[in-house]
């Protein structure tokens, strides 16, 4: 397996992080870790092991906030800074991806989290020959279910592992 994609709402990110931070930590497994996230919480961003996380600095994980968080996240940074959106806007990506911005460590959007979109603009073009990707979900169900989806869509393109988390019976 070359990579690993993490598509987690609200507390769903505590596994993510912790499949990220071993992968991390010990240095062996996929080359890419992508982590997307929508959260409410306006302070989602200065989660502690995140922030652990993205002050490590490597290049292999890729961390995504959508929601209210990126909201407040991204919020200064639209006014402050016209030219990233500018360039964003050239980068000829999806709608919903539009916005994408990135501060402190972490890229995201305004807009809302569209698994299929983020699987096959941002995950599928970065399988290599191996074409192996593990994707975990936990979060609300809507989001599970979209993210299952976009993984039966995206099996032509790759071999694709799904794991859902879930905390209902």
């Amino acid at each position: 397996m070359n990579l690993v994609a993490c598509f987690v709402g609200g507390i769903g990110i505590a596994g993510a992080l912790a499949i990220a931070s071993h992968i991390l930590k010990c240095d062996i497994g996929p080359s890419l870790i992508f982590i997307f996230w929508a959260a409410r919480e306006t302070n989602a961003g200065k989660l502690s092991v995140l922030q652990q996380l993205i002050n490590r600095q490597d290049s292999r994980l890729h961390i995504y906030l959508f929601g209210s968080a990126a909201n407040v996240l991204f919020n200064h940074k639209i006014e402050t800074n016209d030219e990233t959106l500018a360039i964003e806007e050239e980068r000829n990506i999806s709608e919903s991806l539009r916005y994408d911005i990135q501060t402190n460590g972490i890229k995201g959007s305004l807009e809302r989290m569209i698994p299929e979109e983020l699987l096959q603009q941002v995950v599928l073009p970065c399988v290599t020959t191996s074409g192996k990707v593990g994707i975990y979900t936990c979060g609300p169900k809507s989001l599970m279910d979209s993210v299952q989806k976009a993984c039966e869509n995206a099996r032509k393109k790759a071999e694709i592992y799904l794991h859902r988390e879930s905390f209902e019976w």
